[in-house]
């Protein structure tokens, strides 16, 4: 499931990047880029361990996710 994952994200970054080359260039743009990057980097490294044991561990709280996301979805377009 892995090698099936990261192609995809890497896909999707990069077709950001490629759409968004000229403002990621732009150095005024980087800093706030490694600004946001920092904190949401120390606190991913923080709670990676209970998403994957915890939430992503657990199906019917990967199922109750799916659906719930699902409903809003269809209620808020």
């Amino acid at each position: 499931m892995k090698s099936f994952e990261i192609p995809l994200e890497f896909r999707s970054i990069l077709a950001v990047v490629a759409l968004y080359w000229r403002y990621f260039v732009d150095s005024s743009a980087l800093k706030p880029i490694v600004v946001a990057f920092i904190p949401t980097g120390i606190v991913g490294l923080l709670i990676y361990r209970f998403f994957k044991d915890v939430l992503f561990g657990n199906e019917q709280i990967v199922l109750w996710a799916l659906l719930l996301d699902g409903i809003f979805i269809i209620l808020f377009e």
